[in-house]
């Protein structure tokens, strides 16, 4: 295919156009951005094979390769046949057709257009060119600020139900429910609420029940109607308890856990004067926990009594730790610690092992108190209850002597109804057990007098002797008295020591057990493990009062110092590291006791009577 290439071209700033004819013997002609095509079209926006020209049916077809394709007008087309008049634009070429001359087949016009003048504008590049002026925009904000945050806040605060003065308000709040609040008050506040009110967060009427009012007493017991008061008013110097407001103790906006003010001098400030303020107390002035602070005084069983049902229930006695001496409790239970800890293991059943306090001794789920024991979850894993005669065991129920008196029994029957038996000896399973004496009988005829003999002596080995014995208080009685003639005092485990305190196993779960108790010296269940106030000080310092240990450290640190310093000549500069304080483990009033004391009178009669009528209703 040979084709007459004419290029026209105008030029700049003249109607002049200049004219190139180019003869292309080539079929076909490939049209692109490429140095190998054939027309070649040097700009960014033309692809590098852009076009195809071919000859078919005596016509040239320009047909579009590149991604861009071939613009006919302002439509985008992929092939277009080139007849007189059409023109097609790739970037910025027109192609046109004509007849053929000059011994050409056809005569393709490529006509360069001119360069589209680029249009500029002039940028504000700065506010002052953008924005009005300073004064008008000035206004804007003093306004917005006017009606947004103050004006808009201050119709809803006062469009508020305000209850009167004397009015008892009570709202019993569902377990975490949310209270509606308005959005523009959390603009107002003054801090984040700790997570104990994070539900009425963001509600300011929930606790500022009238405008611009501080939170009272009244709007705490709206919600908390039935808390408890600290003290009986009687006894106490003129009104100081009922005039003591709940925020005094209980500070909000400040984020945290709970909005309780840790600080001590809110106790101590009366604690310490406390003969003073109440003439008839019995308590003891505190003013510190490393200075006047008594001793711990456990809650120990003292004694046991029957109840008016035939149970057995514990007597409990606080009693102060005796000097140089363990306290001792009557619990019923008979266990020895050191040999369940000792260093040499213990014989079980599956072999030797050493046991730790965290084998029977759980934390509840809270973390605070220790869950109680049971035989069956706790110490079922070594001490097997079973009555075994000749060599085979037969379970045994706990803290059932009716039942163990019964399976016992059902044995000997059987062996009654069974005829003329031997019974072996017993053999025991583990050197837990001590070995029964069973009775030898071969060639007898066996009678009922028999199976009460043989049940008698079993039962007198298992509650004297063996099983129950081995962990409990038991004694003879009366056959009539008892189903089995034996009673077995059931353990009665103190679980709160100090019920007037409170401790959380979980905060010290990385100390050793042994730290604080002393089981491994302990020989007697009848010893009260609970570690004397000595032991707490060692760990928690009184607030504001310098680790000793630290202390020391720094003096040696800041008598360096001042020896470099005198050296050079200089004067003694002060550091933090002899100025500092730090306290590694304070301990506060409320770290372990509560102000809210349970058994107490509600703070507000009124609300709690209210709360309750509510809660029927």
């Amino acid at each position: 295919m040979r084709i007459l290439l004419v290029t026209q071209r105008s030029r700049a700033g003249s109607d002049e156009v200049s004219r190139r004819e180019t003869v292309l013997d080539h079929d076909p002609i490939r049209i692109g951005r490429g140095a190998p095509m054939e027309i070649n079209l040097p700009e960014i926006d033309v692809d590098y094979h852009h076009a195809t020209l071919t000859e078919q049916g005596g016509s040239l077809t320009l047909t579009g390769v590149g991604e861009n394709g071939l613009m006919v007008g302002k439509k985008r087309q992929d092939s277009v046949v080139l007849t007189p008049g059409t023109a097609v634009e790739i970037g910025r070429h027109r192609f046109t057709a004509e007849t053929g001359r000059d011994g050409a087949d056809h005569v393709l016009v490529m006509e360069v257009l001119p360069a589209k003048p680029v249009r500029t504008r002039r940028e504000k590049r700065s506010l002052a060119q953008v924005l009005p002026g300073r004064r008008p925009l000035a206004w804007v904000a003093c306004l917005a600020i006017l009606g947004g945050l103050v004006i808009w806040p201050m119709l809803h605060v006062f469009s508020r139900d305000v209850p009167a003065e004397d009015e008892i308000v009570v709202t019993a709040l569902a377990e975490n429910e949310v209270r509606a609040a308005h959005p523009i008050e959390a603009l107002w506040s003054s801090g984040p609420m700790s997570k104990a009110h994070a539900g009425i967060g963001g509600d300011c009427g929930a606790c500022h029940l009238r405008p611009f009012e501080q939170t009272t007493s009244a709007a705490c017991l709206s919600c908390h109607a039935t808390v408890t008061t600290h003290a009986l008013p009687e006894g106490h110097s003129g009104d100081m308890l009922a005039e003591a407001q709940c925020s005094d103790c209980h500070k909000e906006h400040n984020g945290g856990e709970r909005p309780v003010v840790e600080a001590s001098t809110g106790c101590t400030n009366c604690h310490g004067q406390i003969a003073s303020i109440a003439p008839n107390t019995n308590l003891r002035p505190i003013s510190g926990f490393q200075g006047d602070h008594p001793n711990f005084e456990p809650a120990v069983i003292t004694e046991v009594a029957v109840a008016a049902d035939g149970t057995l229930q514990p007597v409990l006695l606080p009693r102060p730790f005796p000097e140089n001496a363990v306290l001792q409790e009557k619990s019923g239970l008979r266990f020895p610690h050191d040999k369940h800890l000792s260093a040499d293991g213990v014989v079980l059943i599956s072999g030797k092992q050493r046991l730790t306090c965290n084998d029977c001794h759980q934390t509840e789920a809270d973390g605070n108190l220790m869950r109680p024991i049971k035989m069956e979850r706790d110490c079922g894993g070594c001490h097997i209850m079973e009555f075994a005669p000749a060599g085979t065991g037969i379970a045994l129920p706990h803290a059932d002597e009716a039942g163990i008196a019964k399976v016992v029994r059902g044995y000997f029957e059987a062996r009654l109804a069974e005829g003329s038996v031997e019974i072996a000896q017993e053999q025991p399973r583990s050197r837990r057990r001590l070995a029964g004496k069973a009775t030898q009988v071969a060639g007898a005829a066996l009678t009922q007098e028999w199976v009460e003999q043989q049940t008698e002596a079993q039962l007198d080995a298992i509650f004297g002797k063996r099983l129950c014995a081995t962990c409990h208080e038991a004694q003879k009685v009366d056959q009539v008295a008892t189903a089995t003639g034996w009673q077995v005092q059931p353990a009665l485990l103190q679980r709160h020591w100090m019920p007037r305190a409170e401790f959380s196993h979980k905060s010290h779960e990385e100390m050793d057990c042994a730290g604080c108790h002393a089981a491994r010296q302990s020989k007697a269940a009848t010893d009260v493990l609970m570690p004397q106030i000595s032991v707490c000080r060692d760990c928690h310092m009184q607030e504001g009062q310098p680790d000793p240990i630290l202390e020391t450290f720094r003096g040696l640190l800041g008598a360096e110092a001042e020896a470099q310093t005198a050296a050079d000549g200089a004067e003694p500069a002060v550091t933090a590291a002899t100025t500092t304080k730090v306290d590694p483990a304070p301990a506060t009033c409320v770290t372990c006791h509560g102000f809210h004391l349970e058994g107490e009178a509600a703070m507000s009669p009124a609300h709690a009577e209210a709360w309750a009528a509510m809660k029927k209703n």
